[in-house]
């Protein structure tokens, strides 16, 4: 009973640690991952895996490519006043997409703090030595 107990916190350590790792990756990155995991675990899986792993500006970016794709789907059907209307709809989704993929003011400032932090444990580290004559 206590190995059994021991397996399912190992394993549920296993997953929150490589859960963290994940999370942290690039985006690129991460997409790929998600993409190759989806041909081996079911959908609802997949969902909650991403629900998990990806941040708000992914999630974002990944609603705001499916409304572009589902535009491009309605626009192949639609007479001119509909199609006056998906342009007007595919040019707010790029403004959106645009303003998504910016970097913002507290995102800017944790950059701006962590290489400040490099650069003075940079600074700390590095000694100077002095060469000795004999």
């Amino acid at each position: 009973m206590f190995t059994l107990l021991k397996l399912f916190f190992s394993v549920a350590l296993l997953a929150t640690v490589a859960g963290g790792i994940f999370y942290f990756l690039p985006s690129d990155v991460k997409l790929d991952g998600l993409e190759k995991l989806s041909g081996l675990v079911p959908g609802s899986v997949k969902e909650k895996v991403e629900a998990l792993t990806l941040t708000p500006p992914e999630k974002r970016g990944k609603l705001i490519d499916k409304l572009n794709e589902d535009l491009i789907i309605l626009s192949s059907s639609a007479d001119a006043t509909e199609l006056s209307i998906i342009e007007n709809a595919q040019k707010l989704l790029d403004e959106l997409k645009n303003k998504n993929e910016e970097v913002s003011l507290t995102e800017l400032a944790k950059i701006k703090l962590v290489e400040s932090l490099l650069e003075k444990n940079k600074n700390i580290c590095s000694v100077e030595v002095e060469p000795t004559t004999q």
